[in-house]
């Protein structure tokens, strides 16, 4: 069965001079120790870094009503803690007490300033809360105060504002969340002890300190109850089985103590009336007055001094242990930096510089991304330049397989307009050029939209190695637009090369290409007389010749009659037949020099263009812009981050060599 620590567990016995000695240096060591860690506590809550190193530190917890603040004002025996209705303790306070003879509080964001008033320490509370996080909110970034007075023992506290259970007046209900997560931030570093305040008046079993602790802390080894309110218990009840640890058993046990009541704050009484108080009560009181000696808040403050210290020196190879690895975490950091920055003695360019670093650290990148050929390509997934060539040869081939030739029917009209009006003896060339130039029409939206098609990818491209550039938005959104003002003019530059290339084709077909080599025009396009009129007279009736041969017929009636004869002439289907085997070989030969064309047009004019510019001008005219100013002003961040890294060094090494020490 736990027990709860007595005084003689540390009260130190009688010794010879020599021992006493020793114990006053180890004694003196051991506070230094606390020291240490309050100072260590100072710097990573100064840097904003107070929760990336696992402290040795007391966190003290407990919902609105348990008596905290109480608490912790009868330990160094001043008010100084703001209180009022609802949710007054919005930020951590980190309460350092140093024995001193003077008295005095001292705040780490105003180190120059002493102040002797506990009423202006309340109010400099309250003020701060108001800077940060403001008239509502919470924030998780703590409140430094160190308080000298006599009668006090070393030891540093955080304050954690009170559990909400319930939203009051125009508080919204995330606040509930709010709190309990800002409380397990500081709770669930394993190098934190819980100190759980619990109103005795209610059920030990529901107690939202304990249960907050439970989550961080289940084999309850971190944790060590105070149990407030115990005046207030129901007639005839006491807390006697919870602090003799039997209920809910604690390692490190539970301590009772008794605050100022309302009529105590009411009427002014110090709160040294209230520490003889609560002493005649454990004293007197038959259910504690056997355990009356580790009862009460001088015991509790003897008793978190003497935890914390054990607790420090057990702790201290982990602490170590974790400011090596941030300290080697925070060199490696420091190094690359300097590495992009390529830091010189000469710092009047330095910005510039680091400008023209992270560009040039965009453009290797995408031009890894887009030609490969490099150790640092991507093992993960696929880059742009390894998508576009598959388009290149696969999507685009799809689009080539378009048709051939023209439909037997478009074919025989074809001739026949382009013999007009003359008898001849063989298929007019024009025809030749004319079906060529109506299949070819056909190609100009697909390879549009092709072109479109890999604009996108250099775009998306783009995109990606951008994000590379996250960290400077205002660079990486100049950037991307400058590209991609290279990108759209190009892209409208081989389109309309493209659309020439076609246009041409369109124009003039060449025979006498030396891929073309149909036989049929080793002697001429010869063709078979085509003679509709004898058909005509032929095949219609006398009624047929009279209605056709009236003078109010209109030319669509003949066209339509003409027409249909003309499909079933076997010497217009044969004439047909022979310049759609012409056009199918010839435009079998156009299509792969299409391709060829679109892809080395693509190549040439689309995305070498795009790269020659992201290599040679993109840095050419970020420089010349207007947002040279903001683009150097951005970069100077870093260099300000770089500042804080130093010097969050310079802590971790002076803090190591402090634990180290020891």
């Amino acid at each position: 069965m736990f027990s709860t620590p007595r005084r003689n567990n540390f009260l130190p016995r009688r010794e010879s001079s020599f021992q006493q000695d020793l114990g006053a240096r180890k004694i003196h060591d051991e506070c230094d120790l606390i020291e240490m860690v309050n100072k260590l506590q100072n710097k990573l809550a100064a840097s904003g870094k107070l929760l990336d190193i696992s402290l040795p530190q007391i966190v003290v917890v407990g919902c609105q009503s348990a008596g905290k603040s109480s608490v912790l004002e009868s330990i160094i025996g001043r008010e100084f803690l703001p209180r009022g209705k609802g949710t007054v303790t919005r930020r951590p306070t980190v309460i350092q007490l140093q024995p001193s003879t003077e008295i005095y509080g001292v705040f780490l964001h105003l180190k120059d300033r002493k102040f002797t008033d506990f009423e202006a320490i309340k109010q400099e509370i309250i003020d701060e809360t108001m800077r940060e996080p403001g008239p509502t909110g919470f924030s998780s970034k703590p409140i430094n105060l160190k308080i000298y007075a006599p009668n006090v023992l070393k030891l540093s506290l955080v304050d954690m504002p009170g559990i909400i259970k319930n939203v009051i007046g125009n508080q919204s209900e995330e606040v509930i969340e709010d709190v309990k997560n800002m409380i397990m931030k500081y709770i669930e570093q394993p190098n934190s002890l819980i100190l759980a305040v619990s109103p005795a008046n209610q059920d030990i079993a529901t107690s939202d300190a304990l249960e907050i602790a439970k989550k961080v802390d289940p084999k309850r080894e971190r944790t060590l109850g105070v149990l407030t309110k115990l005046d207030l218990m129901d007639a005839g009840t006491d807390a006697k089985e919870v602090l003799e640890n039997k209920t809910l058993p604690l390692k490190r046990g539970y301590v009772g103590v008794l605050n100022r009541s309302q009529q105590d704050i009411e009427e002014d009484r110090n709160i040294e009336y209230s520490l003889a108080k609560e002493k005649r009560f454990f004293e007197n009181n038959p259910a504690y007055s056997h355990m009356a000696d580790v009862m009460g808040s001088p015991y509790l403050q003897k008793l978190l001094h003497v935890q914390l210290r054990e607790h420090i020196k057990k702790t201290l190879p982990t602490v170590r242990k974790e400011l090596m690895q941030k300290l080697n975490s925070v060199r490696n950091e420091l190094r690359e930096f300097d590495a992009i920055m390529n830091l010189s003695t000469d710092k009047s360019n330095a910005v510039q510089a680091y400008l023209f670093k992270l560009v040039q650290y965009f453009i290797d990148d995408f031009h890894t991304k887009l030609f490969g050929n490099s150790e640092r390509v991507n093992f993960d997934t696929l880059d742009v330049g390894a998508i576009i060539n598959y388009k290149l040869y696969t999507d685009l081939q799809k689009i080539l397989e378009m048709p051939t030739s023209l439909k037997e029917e478009e074919l025989i009209t074809l001739i026949a307009n382009e013999q007009g009006i003359r008898n001849t003896l063989s298929i007019p060339s024009v025809a030749l050029e004319a079906a060529c130039g109506s299949i070819l029409d056909m190609y100009i939206d697909p390879l549009q939209s092709f072109v479109d098609s890999i604009t996108d990818l250099l775009i998306s491209g783009v995109e990606q190695t951008a994000d590379l550039l996250k960290s400077y938005p205002y660079l990486k959104s100049v950037l991307v637009r400058f590209i991609n003002e290279a990108i759209d003019e190009a892209t409208a530059e081989t389109k309309e090369l493209l659309n020439k290339h076609i246009e041409a084709e369109m124009m003039y077909c060449n025979i006498y290409n030396y891929g073309f080599k149909n036989s049929k025009l080793k002697d001429g396009i010869l063709c078979n007389p085509v003679k509709i009129w004898k058909a005509f007279n032929e095949l219609i009736n006398d009624d047929e010749k009279e209605e056709i041969g009236k003078s109010d017929v209109d030319l669509s009636t003949s066209v339509e009659y003409i027409s249909g004869q003309l499909v079933k002439n076997t010497s217009a289907k044969e004439n047909s037949k022979i310049l759609s085997d012409i056009v199918v070989e010839y435009m079998q030969l156009i299509q792969k020099q299409i391709g060829d064309v679109t892809i080395k047009y693509i190549m040439c004019f689309l995305v070498k263009k795009v790269s020659e510019f992201i290599k040679t001008c993109l840095l050419v005219k970020l420089m010349a812009s207007d947002n040279l100013k903001s683009l150097l002003e951005e970069c100077e961040r870093d260099f300000r981050i770089r500042e804080e890294m130093v010097a969050t060094c310079a802590d971790l090494e002076e803090a190591l060599i402090a634990v180290q020490s020891f």
